[in-house]
């Protein structure tokens, strides 16, 4: 029970909170995610846990797709009734921003992978399924605090995390749930949510580094 705690603690909590202290700049963040992603893959190995376990399959993708998909809909109608509620303006030359161009799948996937095929399962192993979603995301917006606006990101990151970690449980399929995010995670950056915005309320062009 410990070590499932301390497991999540580890790589989740810490790495975001050496980004939002600055300990890590935040133009460093995808290069954060990958290695938290690569560390998932070698104590999954060693941990021996199956990719049924993980949510990677494809015996009942055509029963989930369609669910999430609709989830998916509702959810972009709520984003850009926000996004005009909150005078946002769109993404202007969202075609040569890397996040639109190659990133947006990668950071969906590996979101997902960590929090709905990792953490949860982790936190499933120590408490009700009910406290488990919950506290899957509390984390995932504590995450989005290294996003502007961090206790709006963080309100918007709970709301987000707890939509996908009930449809993850309802339908454990982490392929269905990834192209939900992804479609999602293009849809807020382009509309000026988790980014920076200039005057004018248009979201400005991501800033990566990885050095």
């Amino acid at each position: 029970m410990y070590l499932n705690l301390l497991e999540v603690f580890l790589i989740s909590i810490v790495p975001i909170s050496l980004i939002k202290f600055k300990v890590i700049p935040s133009r460093f963040r995808f290069v954060v995610l990958s290695g938290i992603f690569v560390l998932l893959l070698i104590l999954i190995y060693f941990q021996g846990i199956t990719l049924m376990q993980l949510g990677i399959r494809i015996d009942d993708i055509s029963s989930t797709i369609v669910p999430y998909l609709f989830a998916t809909i509702i959810a972009i109608f709520a984003l850009i009734a926000l996004s005009k509620i909150m005078r946002h303006g769109h993404a202007k030359e969202w075609y040569k921003d890397p996040h639109f161009l190659f990133l947006f799948i990668p950071i969906s996937i590996a979101q997902q992978f960590l929090f709905q095929g990792f953490i949860l399962l982790k936190l499933e192993g120590v408490f009700p399924t009910v406290f488990a979603v919950i506290i899957t995301a509390l984390i995932f917006g504590y995450m989005h605090t290294i996003y502007p606006k961090p206790i709006f990101s963080m309100i918007l990151g709970i709301l987000a995390g707890l939509f996908f970690a009930t449809l993850y449980v309802i339908y454990p399929n982490l392929l269905s749930a990834s192209i939900s995010h992804a479609i999602l995670n293009f849809t807020a950056v382009y509309l000026g949510f988790f980014t920076f915005v200039d005057s004018e309320g248009v979201p400005k062009k991501t800033e990566l580094s990885l050095f």
